[in-house]
């Protein structure tokens, strides 16, 4: 009597309640095997579940099988470009207490490459911190996950110090097991954004980004390198970066090298509207846009959205402006550093229109993460707004002080 008919040989429970404690009474071994049968039944289903599988099997004490199953299930999720679905499937999957050391070895590098690729959530980098302090780990895949966690730390998070330190440890750990991935760890050493390492220093890890890149004759990654190539031309005002931007391979049919083709054209937009390129910027970002929606790069899409409200400000577009960056701020609250772009803009608009408290506010990004860790220029129209919003308050001093800090 408590069970209903859902659909033609579908049954369930009407009351959750009632499948809870009907679950209480039927003993441990039955149960399992009861589990065994859901997990083999779908299992024969096309496309097969197996998120669903995956939790079959554990609760039939079926340890192995359901590793397997959480493998193939965030595997699944990642190809249809579901990545947030696969991050939180690894996350508590990796978190189990008692994880057999293969099964880190497997799992881990899949949720770095989700999250780096995606977005990331503050879990993923604290699992992945302590994995690779795991000194059971393969060499080659303690590398790379380094390599993913300092990616995340500089681009996702905005904390740039560890992030550098990371990558450079990872650079030097994958050198000799991993070229392509010790490459792409010194293409990220190569970006200038952040405050710290000189021009000089970027200009040499470019050096040995390149060196790396073709001798590991990898594709995806000498296209990794030139989109770090074209950010750092296009950030010291190098009259040779369009040509560099011209050469990413933007037509290329391999999802790895048009995920970073996209990046390069989403760089290079970003950078044109700090130089007063503004012409520029809607065709790099449409393009840079379209290639990472098709490859499947949600992060890079994210950083687009920023360029634009940038790019909106800068070039008078203020019309409806201010609700686009709360909207902004809205759909990435979990991730404040994706959105600084909006915070800034948003602080403007508002000191633009004499709203001093909500300018203050969005200027310091309302608490979420510190300003100096913003990138260089973002940073520096942040902590200028600041100074002339003292100003306007007649608050000199503080101003002074501000503006020496």
């Amino acid at each position: 009597a408590a069970l209903t008919e859902a659909a033609e040989g579908r049954y369930g429970f009407a009351v959750p309640v009632v499948a809870e404690a009907v679950r209480e009474t039927v003993p441990g071994p039955v149960r399992q095997d009861l589990h065994r049968r859901a997990a083999a039944a779908l299992s024969r289903s096309q496309p097969v579940a197996w998120a669903a599988v995956a939790g079959h099997h554990r609760a039939a004490s079926e340890d192995r099988k359901w590793l397997r199953a959480v493998e193939k299930a965030a595997e699944s999720a990642a190809a249809s470009g579901r990545y947030q679905q696969a991050i939180t499937l690894l996350e508590g999957t990796l978190a189990t207490p008692g994880l057999p050391p293969w099964a880190r070895a497997r799992l881990a590098p899949l949720l770095a490459r989700n999250a780096v690729t995606g977005l990331r959530s503050d879990q993923t980098v604290e699992v992945l911190a302590q994995i690779v302090r795991d000194a059971d780990l393969p060499p080659a895949v303690r590398g790379e996950l380094r390599l993913d966690l300092g990616l995340m730390l500089c681009n996702q998070m905005g904390r740039f110090t560890d992030g550098w330190q990371v990558l450079e440890v990872a650079a030097d750990e994958l050198r000799e097991v991993r070229s392509p991935l010790a490459a792409r760890a010194m293409a990220a050493l190569v970006m200038p954004y952040w405050p710290g390492a000189s021009l000089d220093v970027h200009r040499r890890w470019l050096a040995k980004a390149v060196a790396a890149a073709d001798d590991s004759g990898d594709e995806a990654m000498r296209t990794a390198v030139l989109a770090n190539h074209v950010g750092l031309a296009m950030s010291g005002a190098d009259p040779d970066a369009w040509e560099l931007v011209a050469r990413l391979p933007v037509q290329s049919t391999d999802p790895a090298s048009a995920r970073q083709a996209a990046r390069g054209l989403c760089n290079a937009a970003d950078s044109a509207v700090w130089l007063g390129f503004y012409g520029r910027v809607d065709g790099l970002l449409a393009e840079g846009r379209e290639l990472a929606a098709r490859s499947g790069a949600p992060y890079t899409e994210h950083s687009a959205s920023g360029t634009r409200l940038l790019h909106a400000w800068w070039t008078g577009r203020w019309a409806g402006l201010a609700r686009r960056c709360e909207e902004f701020v809205a759909a990435t609250a979990d991730m404040p550093f994706i959105a600084s772009d909006a915070y800034v803009v948003r602080g403007l608009l508002a000191l633009a229109q004499g709203d001093w408290g909500e300018a203050r506010s969005w200027l310091s990004q309302r608490g979420t993460f510190g300003t100096e860790n913003l990138p260089v220029p973002l940073g520096a129209t942040a902590a200028g707004a600041v100074v002339r919003l003292l100003l306007a308050r007649q608050e000199v001093a503080a101003a002074a002080d501000r503006a020496r800090a």
